[in-house]
């Protein structure tokens, strides 16, 4: 029975996704193929750094296994309770897991046992090998029970990604139990000696014969209502906000703030999560930040995490978002002042959950790979180019990639000084929708001349291959979430349709949002048959009425203060357009005589331009049952 958490090794030393650690630090391996029988209680704690790594070793084709318990031999059991793995690298030619590499022995007239309940693989665990289970990897004749479990890991199995790896004369129970990146049960054999028994169970992918699994989407796992949605036993499992559902076991503090009560989680090494029995409200607290090993929170953790953040090298995960922000900059801060208890939730990853809650995630793109992917995205020409005048508009690597977690668009001028952006990256030919909320979290470069955009187009027919459709051609609807053109740092929406007409920022809720050019921000954008609503890091700023005509706009200054509309009789233009499809669209383009029309032209205003990337984290689409997306 454990009595705290355990550290295998320094898990600020390795990278936990490659298993690569830094210069000078040489892991700590488990054992190597050693069985073990008997009862391991974790009374809600958890094992970090467990590390094992055959990669370079020259391991013939068998049965054995890696995990905290390599092997469960024929005849013996291993039950495991209430414990929690993670940053964990597991790399083993044939049953890599977290908790249990391989049971049971080939022809053996005894089978092994393996019992796990109440226990989960964190999301800084990766598995490689050949078949990879999360909680059990190989086995051969045993029996394996799993209930009230799951997995965040990275399954990267040659064969198989489950729970449980492949099953060879094995009997399988799992029930009330996820996995959030990848299957449950992936490969069968010998079907006829296997059996199975699967309830309440769900996946990113069901896998093979397993009917019994229901599918979600991972952010389908996740938010506040994640534990109702999967039917997850209450008692047992908890929802956390931008987070998969944790188990009960692990909240291992409580304590009275503000005449409530608070049942505490200790998430990662520094966080902990507060919540209220009814989930009505929560708080975030981080303290004994140690990053450089020294024991001591103290300046030098603030310069190695402001370095990570500068840089973009490996992570410092301080707030739970899985990667090194201002946040976490921020957190130490307050941290290294005293001021370890604060209210603010800087939980980045589904931040706006008051409107993604009554959505369902439908489709998206998170940007991890390292290419664009073709059948998410398309390249099309826009706003036109002029080699002879010294721009390009063009669509090669240099100016489109996609790297650390982002895709990335880069404006730049070349050593002949002739300016160079990329053309534009949408949906058209892959995914369009009719209403909804999409989502992104980017970063903007906010330089004079620069003109970065994300916005929203009807589908037409109308529109050719080279140039996009505009409302200059017949029933397009255009909606601008932002368009930043130069130093402001400031982003406003608007929507036009109708030969090029406008249509004025509502009159509630409109303001302008100050950005900063050095942190991502999250953009949203509500789309419904009444209105269209824009947020910036949570603030509206945009909203319209797309049930209305409405007529041309009056002088401005006159009358009432800033433009005025009119509501239209028979003669208005017809908003008809805003209830057609859509298709999104990224841009980074400058404004450069000849190509654009503005007051800024960079080669004029900005004559020591050099480069501005624009960064977008991700991209998503939620919408309500009923509602219509059309995919490639």
């Amino acid at each position: 029975k454990l009595t705290n958490d355990i550290y295998l090794n320094d898990i600020s030393k390795i990278n936990w996704k490659t298993g690569e650690a830094v210069s000078g630090y040489t892991p700590n391996a488990w054992f190597d193929n050693i069985p073990f029988s008997g009862n391991i209680d974790g009374d809600g704690h958890i094992v970090y750094g467990l590390y094992f790594d055959t990669a370079d070793k020259n391991y013939a084709w068998g049965f054995y296994g890696a995990g905290l318990i390599p092997r469960v031999n024929a005849g013996k059991t291993a039950t495991i309770t209430s414990l929690g793995i993670d940053n964990a690298y597991v790399c083993c030619t044939n049953g890599a897991s977290a908790f249990v590499g391989f049971a049971g022995e080939k022809e053996a007239e005894s089978r092994a046992n393996v019992v796990i309940d109440r226990c989960f693989a964190g999301e800084n665990v990766t598995l490689v090998g050949h078949d990879v289970g999360a909680l059990r990897g190989g086995s051969y004749n045993s029996n394996t029970t799993i209930t009230n479990s799951y997995s965040l890991a990275t399954l990267k199995g040659v064969s198989t990604n489950g729970l449980v790896a492949n099953l060879w004369e094995v009997y399988v129970a799992v029930e009330n139990s996820f996995n959030a990146n990848g299957t449950v049960i992936t490969d069968v054999y010998d079907w006829d000696n296997v059996g199975k028994n699967i309830k309440n169970v769900y996946a990113t992918d069901a896998g093979k014969y397993m009917s019994e699994v229901a599918v979600l989407t991972k952010m389908q796992m996740m938010g506040l209502g994640a534990a109702d949605t999967m039917s997850l036993p209450d008692g047992i499992f908890v929802s956390v906000q931008n987070k998969t559902p944790v188990l009960k076991d692990f909240f291992k503090h409580s304590e009275v703030k503000n005449d409530k009560t608070y049942i505490g989680y200790e998430y990662s090494r520094f966080c902990k999560y507060f919540t209220t029995e009814d989930e009505s409200d929560c708080f975030w607290r981080y303290d004994d930040i140690d990053i450089n090993g020294d024991s001591n929170t103290d300046i030098c953790d603030l310069v190695f995490v402001t370095k990570r953040y500068n840089h973009r090298i490996n992570t410092v995960n301080l707030d739970g978002d899985r990667e090194t922000t201002s946040f976490d900059i921020s957190i130490l801060r307050k941290s290294l002042i005293g001021d370890t208890d604060y209210e603010e939730k800087p939980m980045r990853f589904t931040p706006y959950s008051n409107i993604t809650d009554k959505y369902d995630y439908v489709w998206g793109d998170e940007f991890e790979e390292s290419y664009l992917d073709s059948n998410k995205w398309s390249i099309y020409a826009k706003m036109g180019s002029n080699p002879s005048g010294g721009f390009y508009c063009d669509k090669d690597e240099k100016v489109i990639g996609v790297e650390d977690g982002s895709l990335r668009l880069t404006a730049y001028k070349d050593d002949d000084g002739t300016y160079h952006a990329p053309t534009s990256v949408l949906t058209r030919n892959t995914m369009n929708f009719t209403y909804g909320y999409v989502e992104i979290r980017a970063k903007l470069p906010l330089q004079t001349g620069v003109w970065s955009s994300f916005w929203a187009l009807t589908v037409s027919d109308t529109a050719t291959i080279d140039r996009l459709a505009t409302p200059k051609c017949e029933n397009v609807a255009e909606v601008d979430m932002f368009e930043v053109f130069n130093t402001n740092q400031v982003c406003g929406g608007i929507i036009k349709w109708a030969e090029n007409e406008w249509y004025p920022r509502s009159k509630d809720g409109t303001q302008r949002v100050v950005l900063n050019d050095d942190e991502f921000h999250v953009f949203g954008y509500e789309w419904g048959p009444d209105e269209i609503a824009m947020y910036c890091d949570g603030v509206l700023y945009a909203r319209f009425d797309i049930t209305e005509n409405w007529t041309n706009p009056g002088e401005y200054g006159k009358g009432k203060e800033g433009w005025t509309y009119i509501n239209a009789d028979e003669t208005g233009y017809d908003m008809s357009c805003f209830d057609d499809p859509q298709y999104l669209i990224f841009n980074n383009h400058i404004f450069y005589e000849g190509v654009s029309n503005a007051n800024q032209y960079i080669n004029i205003s900005n004559p020591d331009f050099e480069s501005a990337d624009y960064l977008i984290d991700y991209c998503r689409v939620y919408q309500l049952a009923g509602q219509e997306l059309y995919t490639k």
